[in-house]
């Protein structure tokens, strides 16, 4: 049974970040995914089902530590083609900083060992990342909403909103109207539009 470990630090205080992550069932916090159901619960046992690169992801939450801040969850599906992988996410704080822990391991993969491994560790430095954004949105009291919106139709005008651009400088969408404007937003790399 191939198993991997890794280490990310995370700009994020451990104890907000423990608190997102260890709410299971809202793991659209964290990612840009979109919950599609699951129990609603947080106890060993639970499932959560997401989509995921078009795909339907379905996990189930074998324990949770409080104490030890640790979550494994067991993938029952998955967008690769990966069987049984099992994760177990820990986050430990010390003089350094805070860092997320994973280790992996699954019975049987179809992809080449180097090439699962290299996915999975970009899949958990993504979930790295994200978790620090929304451990420091948390704590500066931004709320993230996530609500169905119905697509634009074409030539129909968007909604207006504001986003902050990489300086912190705000910017509304109806200070563009009537020029082409181009918002560009990469999740895991954290950048702003």
């Amino acid at each position: 049974m191939p198993t991997f470990s890794k280490e990310f630090p995370i700009d994020a205080d451990a104890s907000i970040a423990w608190e997102i992550l260890s709410d299971f069932q809202s793991f659209d916090r964290i990612l840009p995914i979109k919950i599609q159901g699951g129990t609603d619960s947080n106890e060993p046992g639970s499932v959560r089902i997401f989509e995921m690169n078009s795909s339907i992801v379905v996990e189930r939450l074998e324990t949770s530590n409080d104490e030890l801040r640790e979550q494994i969850v067991l993938a029952l599906t998955h967008f690769l083609p990966i069987e049984d992988l099992i994760t177990s996410i820990r986050i430990t704080e010390t003089n350094d900083g805070t860092t997320l822990n994973f280790k992996q391991s699954y019975t049987s993969c179809s992809l080449p060992l180097e090439t699962a491994e290299e996915i999975l560790t970009g899949i958990c430095q993504t979930v790295s990342g994200a978790l620090a954004g929304a451990a420091r949105r948390a704590k500066e009291g931004i709320e993230t909403e996530t609500k169905e919106s119905l697509p634009l139709k074409i030539n129909e005008l968007a909604p207006d909103f504001c986003l902050p651009d990489q300086h912190g400088k705000k910017h509304s969408l109806l200070d563009h109207r009537g020029k082409w404007l181009l918002l560009a937003c990469y999740f895991a790399d954290e950048t702003f539009a």
